[in-house]
């Protein structure tokens, strides 16, 4: 059995996507490769020396099929021979036998429809329970959204095989579009080790110097994306409640979005300039740094479906840190939150219960934040290197029985 993994991100850019394809890379072996369409395209030095990289081009005049034959898929079942003249298709065909592909519905289609491969689906967003990420956005960019809401439908009816991050997903996914379920495979998020460098001493005193942090100050940190969906905006006003409490209480948000507009504007209004500090993006290789100033970590997720039903990235990076973390009370969570500890559920979207568990770890801190310290080596056992031994096992077994 021999796998090529295909992107159509930029991996230096390291967000949730990116680094759960890095992670999924891991079990490549020598004959497998790793292939994108990004351009330009430098794939990171970390990546360099353990798989087989390849890049394919892709003609102007496809990239306009790849974009707009969503609108009627069965054109491709007429337009094959004219397509399999194509460098890029007849790259394709000369590749592995199963194509795992990310993050990207038009491609993973058209690879579907116009190509001989298997093809596994590595599902990392669902733009139908994810439509408040679009909310105030341009007629064009809504256009732009049901287009890839129309390929995401289309997918799911031609679509044969693929990964689904937890086990709530792969149920959806079997009852809302009738697949079966020996073609879902459940690859679960994870902890990116290898990308996390250990805590840079001279980057702390910075930090520390340049937000004037004082040794009884508690800093409470968010560290990813400002969407709708995401809770931020639940944070920013839960840390108002507890601000008026204690006074000594700073936020820290790293990260950009629609939300931060309205974030401002709170500030200004509430006069928090310097209580809730928005620090943009930070390097991944860097957040440990970052995490090592806070003392309370908060994964804050509404009660939107898609996040009941997957355990997101940063909430393993949260539990790598060895803080005390907050996080949203999800059925789905459970059999990850039991193995650790130093934690807080609070119900989504409830900013005052949200507030009410910052305020007792607070209250509490040293009793949390030592059963916290645990974590760190308990999230070993949470890397994407151990997570994809159990699902190229699983992997294995779906293509020998097929």
């Amino acid at each position: 059995m021999k796998i090529t993994i295909i992107t159509y991100s930029d991996l230096n850019i390291i967000g949730g996507s990116t680094i759960r394809i890095i992670g999924y890379s891991y079990f490549l072996k020598d004959n497998d490769i790793f292939a994108d369409f990004y351009n330009p395209f430098e794939i990171p030095i970390k990546l360099k020396d353990r798989i087989n990289y390849k890049k394919f081009k892709i003609a102007n005049s496809l990239k306009i099929l790849l974009r707009y034959y969503c609108f009627a898929p069965k054109i491709l079942f007429f337009l094959k021979y004219i397509i399999k003249t194509y460098p890029f298709i007849k790259d394709i065909e000369k590749t592995n036998n199963i194509i795992i592909f990310h993050q990207n519905f038009s491609l993973g289609l058209f690879l579907t429809l116009s190509t001989t491969k298997s093809c596994i689906y590595d599902i990392h967003g669902l733009r139908e329970f994810q439509r408040e990420y679009f909310e105030n956005l341009s007629l064009r960019h809504k256009i732009r959204f049901y287009r890839k809401l129309l390929t995401e439908k289309n997918y799911f009816k031609f679509g044969k095989y693929f990964n689904a991050t937890s086990k709530e997903m792969k149920n959806l996914l079997i009852k809302r579009h009738k697949i079966k379920p020996k073609n879902i495979l459940v690859a679960h998020e994870g902890l990116l080790e290898s990308f996390r460098e250990v805590i840079k001493v001279n980057l702390l005193q910075k930090i520390k110097l340049k937000y004037n942090i004082l040794k009884e100050e508690i800093i409470i940190l968010f560290a990813g994306d400002f969407k709708i969906y995401g809770g931020i905006w639940d944070l920013v006003q839960a840390f108002y409640i507890i601000h008026k409490k204690n006074s000594l209480t700073k936020l820290f948000l790293i990260g950009w979005g629609q939300e931060e507009k309205k974030i401002i504007e709170f500030i200004k209004e509430k006069k928090l300039k310097g209580k809730i500090i928005l620090l943009g993006m930070v390097d991944y290789k860097y957040l440990s740094t970052y995490q090592a100033v806070a003392k309370i970590i908060v994964c804050p997720d509404n009660n939107n479906y898609y996040n009941q039903i997957t355990p997101h990235i940063k909430i393993f990076d949260s539990l790598a840190s060895g803080k005390p973390v907050v996080l949203s009370n999800f059925k789905t969570f459970y059999d990850i939150i039991e193995e650790f500890h130093g934690i807080e559920l609070f119900k989504p979207g409830n900013v005052e219960d949200l507030a009410k568990k910052i305020i007792m770890i607070i209250n509490s801190y040293e009793k949390y934040s030592n059963a916290a310290l645990y974590n760190k080596d308990k999230i070993k056992e949470y890397t994407y290197k151990k997570r994809t031994e159990n699902y190229f096992k699983n992997l294995k077994i779906l293509f020998n029985n097929s």
